[in-house]
């Protein structure tokens, strides 16, 4: 139960963030929604924190890898919330930050090693390299300076 709580939250924050990222108030919403501390920035380490949410929540075995049927779920996931939505599978193409947030959500974005698995350390590192792409300004904060279009 605990488990299904915590990662439904973790799930609202990310697809809420992709699709903030695609409308009309880019960035703002997912800003609210990492800021941990509700200082109006996020860090690199609320970023890994809300990251690592979503890790657990498709980690269905529960053994600290994401396999391929759990990628499965994730691309579903996703699927489900973008046609909620009526974004369909199109929303995040292109070059901006919802482009970089749902890739940041495939294996190959996050498995550094190439062997088919995604471990908690390899999806750590991803969230850094995905910081670094949202954070367009440079200065090792998200706000939504970085959302701009």
């Amino acid at each position: 139960m605990i488990k299904t709580l915590t990662t439904s939250a973790a799930m609202l924050a990310l697809t809420v963030g992709l699709a903030m990222a695609q409308q009309g108030n880019p960035g703002a919403q997912m800003i609210e929604q990492w800021d941990l501390d509700a200082d109006g920035v996020v860090t690199l380490e609320e970023a890994r924190t809300k990251r690592g949410e979503v890790f657990f929540m498709f980690d269905v075995a529960s053994d600290g890898i994401l396999k391929a049927e759990d990628w499965v779920g994730v691309a579903e996931h996703l699927a489900a919330e973008f046609g909620r939505q009526g974004q369909g599978q199109g929303a995040g193409q292109g070059q901006g930050p919802g482009a970089v947030l749902r890739d940041a959500m495939t294996p190959e974005f996050n498995d550094a090693n190439g062997d088919g698995q995604v471990t908690v350390a390899e999806f750590d590192m991803a969230s850094d390299k995905l910081f670094a792409a949202l954070d367009r300004t440079g200065d090792h904060l998200l706000t939504v300076d970085d959302f701009g279009r």
